[in-house]
C-alpha cells in the first residue's frame, strides 16, 4: 500500500486463470477504485509470487523527470522465473498496463523469494536483491542462489561519475564514460549498439548491454527475504579470477585499486598480474587487458539472509542445521 499517493498493489500469481499480474487500485471513500492491471506472464496455481517493490526514482512520482519502476518476480507457471519492471503513464502516478520482462532469473519455474531494494546514496546506485530456491540462472550455480541487480534510474540534473551505470528506459544498462552533469530530463532515445555513446548536457554514457545479475551467491534452497543495510558508500567491487572470460567495462578490485577491462579477453591461468599502480595505467594477464581507474572503495553494503534448506552445515558450533543457516554476506562475497 502506497498512502502517500493513495495506490494499493496487489499480486496474483493466478489472475484470471491464463496470467499472473499485479493491479494497481486507487483508494478514496469509496472503497478500491479504477483498477489498472499489468500482466507478468504464465499463471500457477501452485508457485507463489511474492509483493513486488519500487525503485528510488518511484518516491520521486508524479514526475516525467524521474521515470519511477515497479520491480516484481513473475512468469510462475513458465518455464523460468522471470523478473519483469512496470512503468508509470508520463507524469502521472498511474501505472502502466504493460511489464516487460528483462531477464529469466532461473533456469525452471520456481518461487523467488519477495525482492529487496535499497538505495546507497554514497554512490547514488539503485540494488534489487532477491533468492531463488534452485536452478538458478547465473554464476555457473545450479542449486539456490541469492541474486543482485543494478536497477538504477536514470537522475537529473545530476552529477556522474566515470564508470557509474544507469539502467535505461529499455532495460540496458549504460556506464558513465566521460563524467558530467545529467541534463534535465532523460534521454530521448538510448544507444543499444555495442559501443555505442548516449550523450546528456556534459556526460556520456556508452551502452553496457542487457541487465544482469552483477552477482550470485549459492543459497542452499533459497531464501525467504534478504535485507541490505545502507552505508555512505560503493558496494565492493569482485576479486580478479584466473581462467576468467572478461567483458568489456568489467570492473574488478586488485585489493588497492580498481581495475576495469578495457580489452575484453580471458585471464591467466595461474598467479595474480603485476598489477599497475598508476591511475590510468595498464595491465595485460592473458588476453584482457585492465585500465587502473583509482583506489578500490572503502565501504561496502551487507546482505543478511536464511537460508532454506535443511540439513546445511553452518559456520557455527553444533553442525549441521535441520532448517537453514543464517548469512551475513558482503556484496564482494556474494560474487
Amino acid at each position: 500500500m502506497d498512502s502517500n499517493h493513495g495506490k494499493v498493489y496487489s499480486f496474483f500469481a493466478n489472475y484470471d486463470g491464463t496470467n499472473a499480474a499485479v493491479v494497481q487500485s486507487t483508494l478514496n471513500s469509496s472503497g478500491l477504485t479504477s483498477p489498472v492491471v499489468a500482466n507478468v506472464g504464465t499463471e500457477s496455481t501452485t508457485v507463489k509470487m511474492h509483493a513486488g517493490v519500487p525503485d528510488n526514482n518511484y518516491y520521486s512520482l508524479p514526475s516525467a523527470n524521474f521515470p519511477g519502476y515497479i520491480y516484481v518476480c513473475g512468469n510462475p507457471g513458465g518455464t523460468t522465473a522471470n523478473l519483469y519492471r512496470i512503468g508509470f503513464t508520463s507524469n502521472t502516478t498511474t501505472m502502466s498496463t504493460t511489464a516487460t520482462s528483462l531477464l529469466s532469473l532461473s533456469t525452471s519455474a520456481e518461487e523467488c523469494s519477495p525482492p529487496t531494494e535499497v538505495f546507497n546514496n554514497g554512490s547514488n546506485t539503485d540494488w534489487l536483491a532477491l533468492g531463488i530456491p534452485a536452478n538458478c540462472a547465473f554464476g555457473g550455480l545450479t542449486g539456490g542462489c541469492v541474486e543482485t541487480f543494478n536497477i538504477s534510474a536514470f537522475q537529473p540534473n545530476t552529477a556522474y561519475a566515470l564508470h557509474q551505470q544507469v539502467l535505461d528506459s529499455n532495460g540496458n544498462l549504460q556506464t558513465v564514460s566521460t563524467a558530467g552533469t545529467s541534463a534535465s530530463s532523460a534521454p530521448i532515445t538510448w544507444s543499444s549498439t555495442s559501443g555505442g555513446t548516449t550523450t546528456s548536457n556534459t556526460v556520456t554514457f556508452t551502452y553496457a548491454g542487457p541487465l544482469t545479475a552483477t552477482a550470485a551467491s549459492s543459497a542452499p534452497g533459497g531464501t525467504s527475504g534478504i535485507i541490505i543495510d545502507n552505508v555512505s558508500g560503493n558496494l565492493a567491487a569482485p576479486a580478479f579470477q584466473n581462467s576468467h572470460v572478461y567483458t568489456r567495462n568489467t570492473v574488478i578490485t586488485d585489493g588497492t585499486n580498481l581495475q576495469e577491462v578495457t580489452v575484453a579477453g580471458t585471464s591467466q591461468t595461474s598467479g595474480t598480474p603485476g598489477w599497475n599502480a598508476t591511475v590510468g595505467g595498464t595491465t595485460t594477464s592473458g588476453t584482457v587487458t585492465f585500465t587502473n581507474i583509482g583506489p578500490a572503495y572503502s565501504h561496502t553494503s551487507s546482505f543478511y539472509y536464511a537460508t532454506l534448506a535443511s540439513g546445511q552445515t553452518c559456520g557455527v558450533a553444533g553442525g549441521t542445521n535441520v532448517s537453514g543457516c543464517a548469512v551475513n554476506r558482503t556484496q564482494s562475497g556474494l560474487q
